[in-house]
């Protein structure tokens, strides 16, 4: 009887034993899947925040391009009003701002990138529309 006893002890230790281990595997695999769900959330935001960057940094070297030549035209132009010339200087230290602004943020947080973003995008729209006034209301 106390060798059926002692067998019965061993089988429920031994069970529990599996189990536990068992339980322990499922929960290594559920921290690992975690890590890599996280992993590819973080590389899909530093591509997001790149990505964004490059289309921005276009944006401004458009600017910059469009500045260029409304420089020359004004140049040229020995009846433009001498605002222009001011106006279109804010406008180039305005740009220079927002490409350094953009060449100095830190992707160190999803919350800081999406407050970036925002105000971002904010000012560069404002700033585009200060750049369509700027040339159409000088357009001959």
């Amino acid at each position: 009887m106390h060798s059926i006893s002692a067998v019965a002890i061993m089988l429920v230790a031994t069970l529990a034993s599996c189990n536990q281990t068992n339980e322990a595997g499922t929960s290594q695999q559920n921290v690992d899947a975690a890590r890599e769900n996280l992993d590819e959330a973080e590389e899909a935001y530093l591509i997001e925040v790149e990505q964004y960057k490059q289309a921005e940094e276009a944006k401004i070297a458009a600017n910059e391009q469009k500045l260029a030549e409304f420089k020359v035209r004004i140049a040229a132009d020995k009846k433009a009003d001498p605002t222009l010339t001011t106006r279109m200087e804010d406008m180039e230290r305005r740009n220079a701002a927002m490409k350094q602004r953009l060449a100095e943020f830190k992707a160190d947080s999803k919350n800081n990138w999406e407050s970036f973003k925002t105000e971002f995008d904010h000012d560069m729209k404002v700033m585009g529309d200060a750049f369509a006034d700027l040339f159409t209301n000088n357009e001959k």
